[in-house]
């Protein structure tokens, strides 16, 4: 794990299923965060305490802000940082319907109604946000989720962190661009 960075990834990585799992099955939140401590030491054994990071995301998803409110409180019981992103499906804002269509194409022959929704139904836009837009997201969900008033400093350092840890640890990375088809 040497020279990685790790973070808690998005509602499908494993930190949000033991915090869904366990809420799901009424754990108390000491159980939750003892689960949630065991998963930390694992991952810090690995790559390291700084190369490990609790990550933030802010969309319309109601189990989102359930997750972020344990990886908060983590924050506060381990000192292990914040980040906050943006979980990112398709490239940008304009590209959701390819996104859609591409779920669909998965349904065909199995479910009836495949129509595209519209885009004042979709539950999140998933594409990389500048830290304005990630900013402006945290404001939308601080004022349904009670648990947010107060975290104004943490989330913002959070979103300050990710910027650091992208620029400044990682730096200019080049992804591999060309195409992969199956042999």
């Amino acid at each position: 794990g040497e020279g990685l960075h790790v973070n808690t990834a998005c509602l499908g990585g494993i930190f949000s299923n033991r915090i869904l799992r366990g809420v799901a099955h009424d754990k108390s939140r000491d159980e939750i965060q003892k689960d949630l401590l065991n998963l930390t030491d694992r991952f810090t054994d690995a790559v390291g305490i700084e190369n490990f990071k609790l990550e933030l995301q802010f969309n319309k998803l109601n189990k989102q802000h359930v997750v972020n409110d344990y990886l908060i409180e983590h924050h506060k019981l381990t000192g292990i940082p914040l980040i906050s992103t943006a979980d990112s499906h398709y490239p940008s804002n304009d590209k959701w319907q390819a996104r859609e269509l591409y779920k669909k194409l998965g349904w065909l022959g199995k479910k009836d109604n495949l129509t595209l929704p519209s885009f004042e139904d979709l539950k999140c836009e998933l594409y990389p946000k500048n830290a304005r837009q990630v900013w402006d997201e945290f404001l939308l969900s601080r004022n349904s989720n009670e648990f947010y008033k107060g975290q104004e400093d943490i989330v913002k350092r959070a979103i300050e962190r990710t910027w650091y840890v992208a620029h400044e640890e990682i730096g200019s990375v080049q992804p591999d661009r060309s195409v992969k088809l199956p042999s």
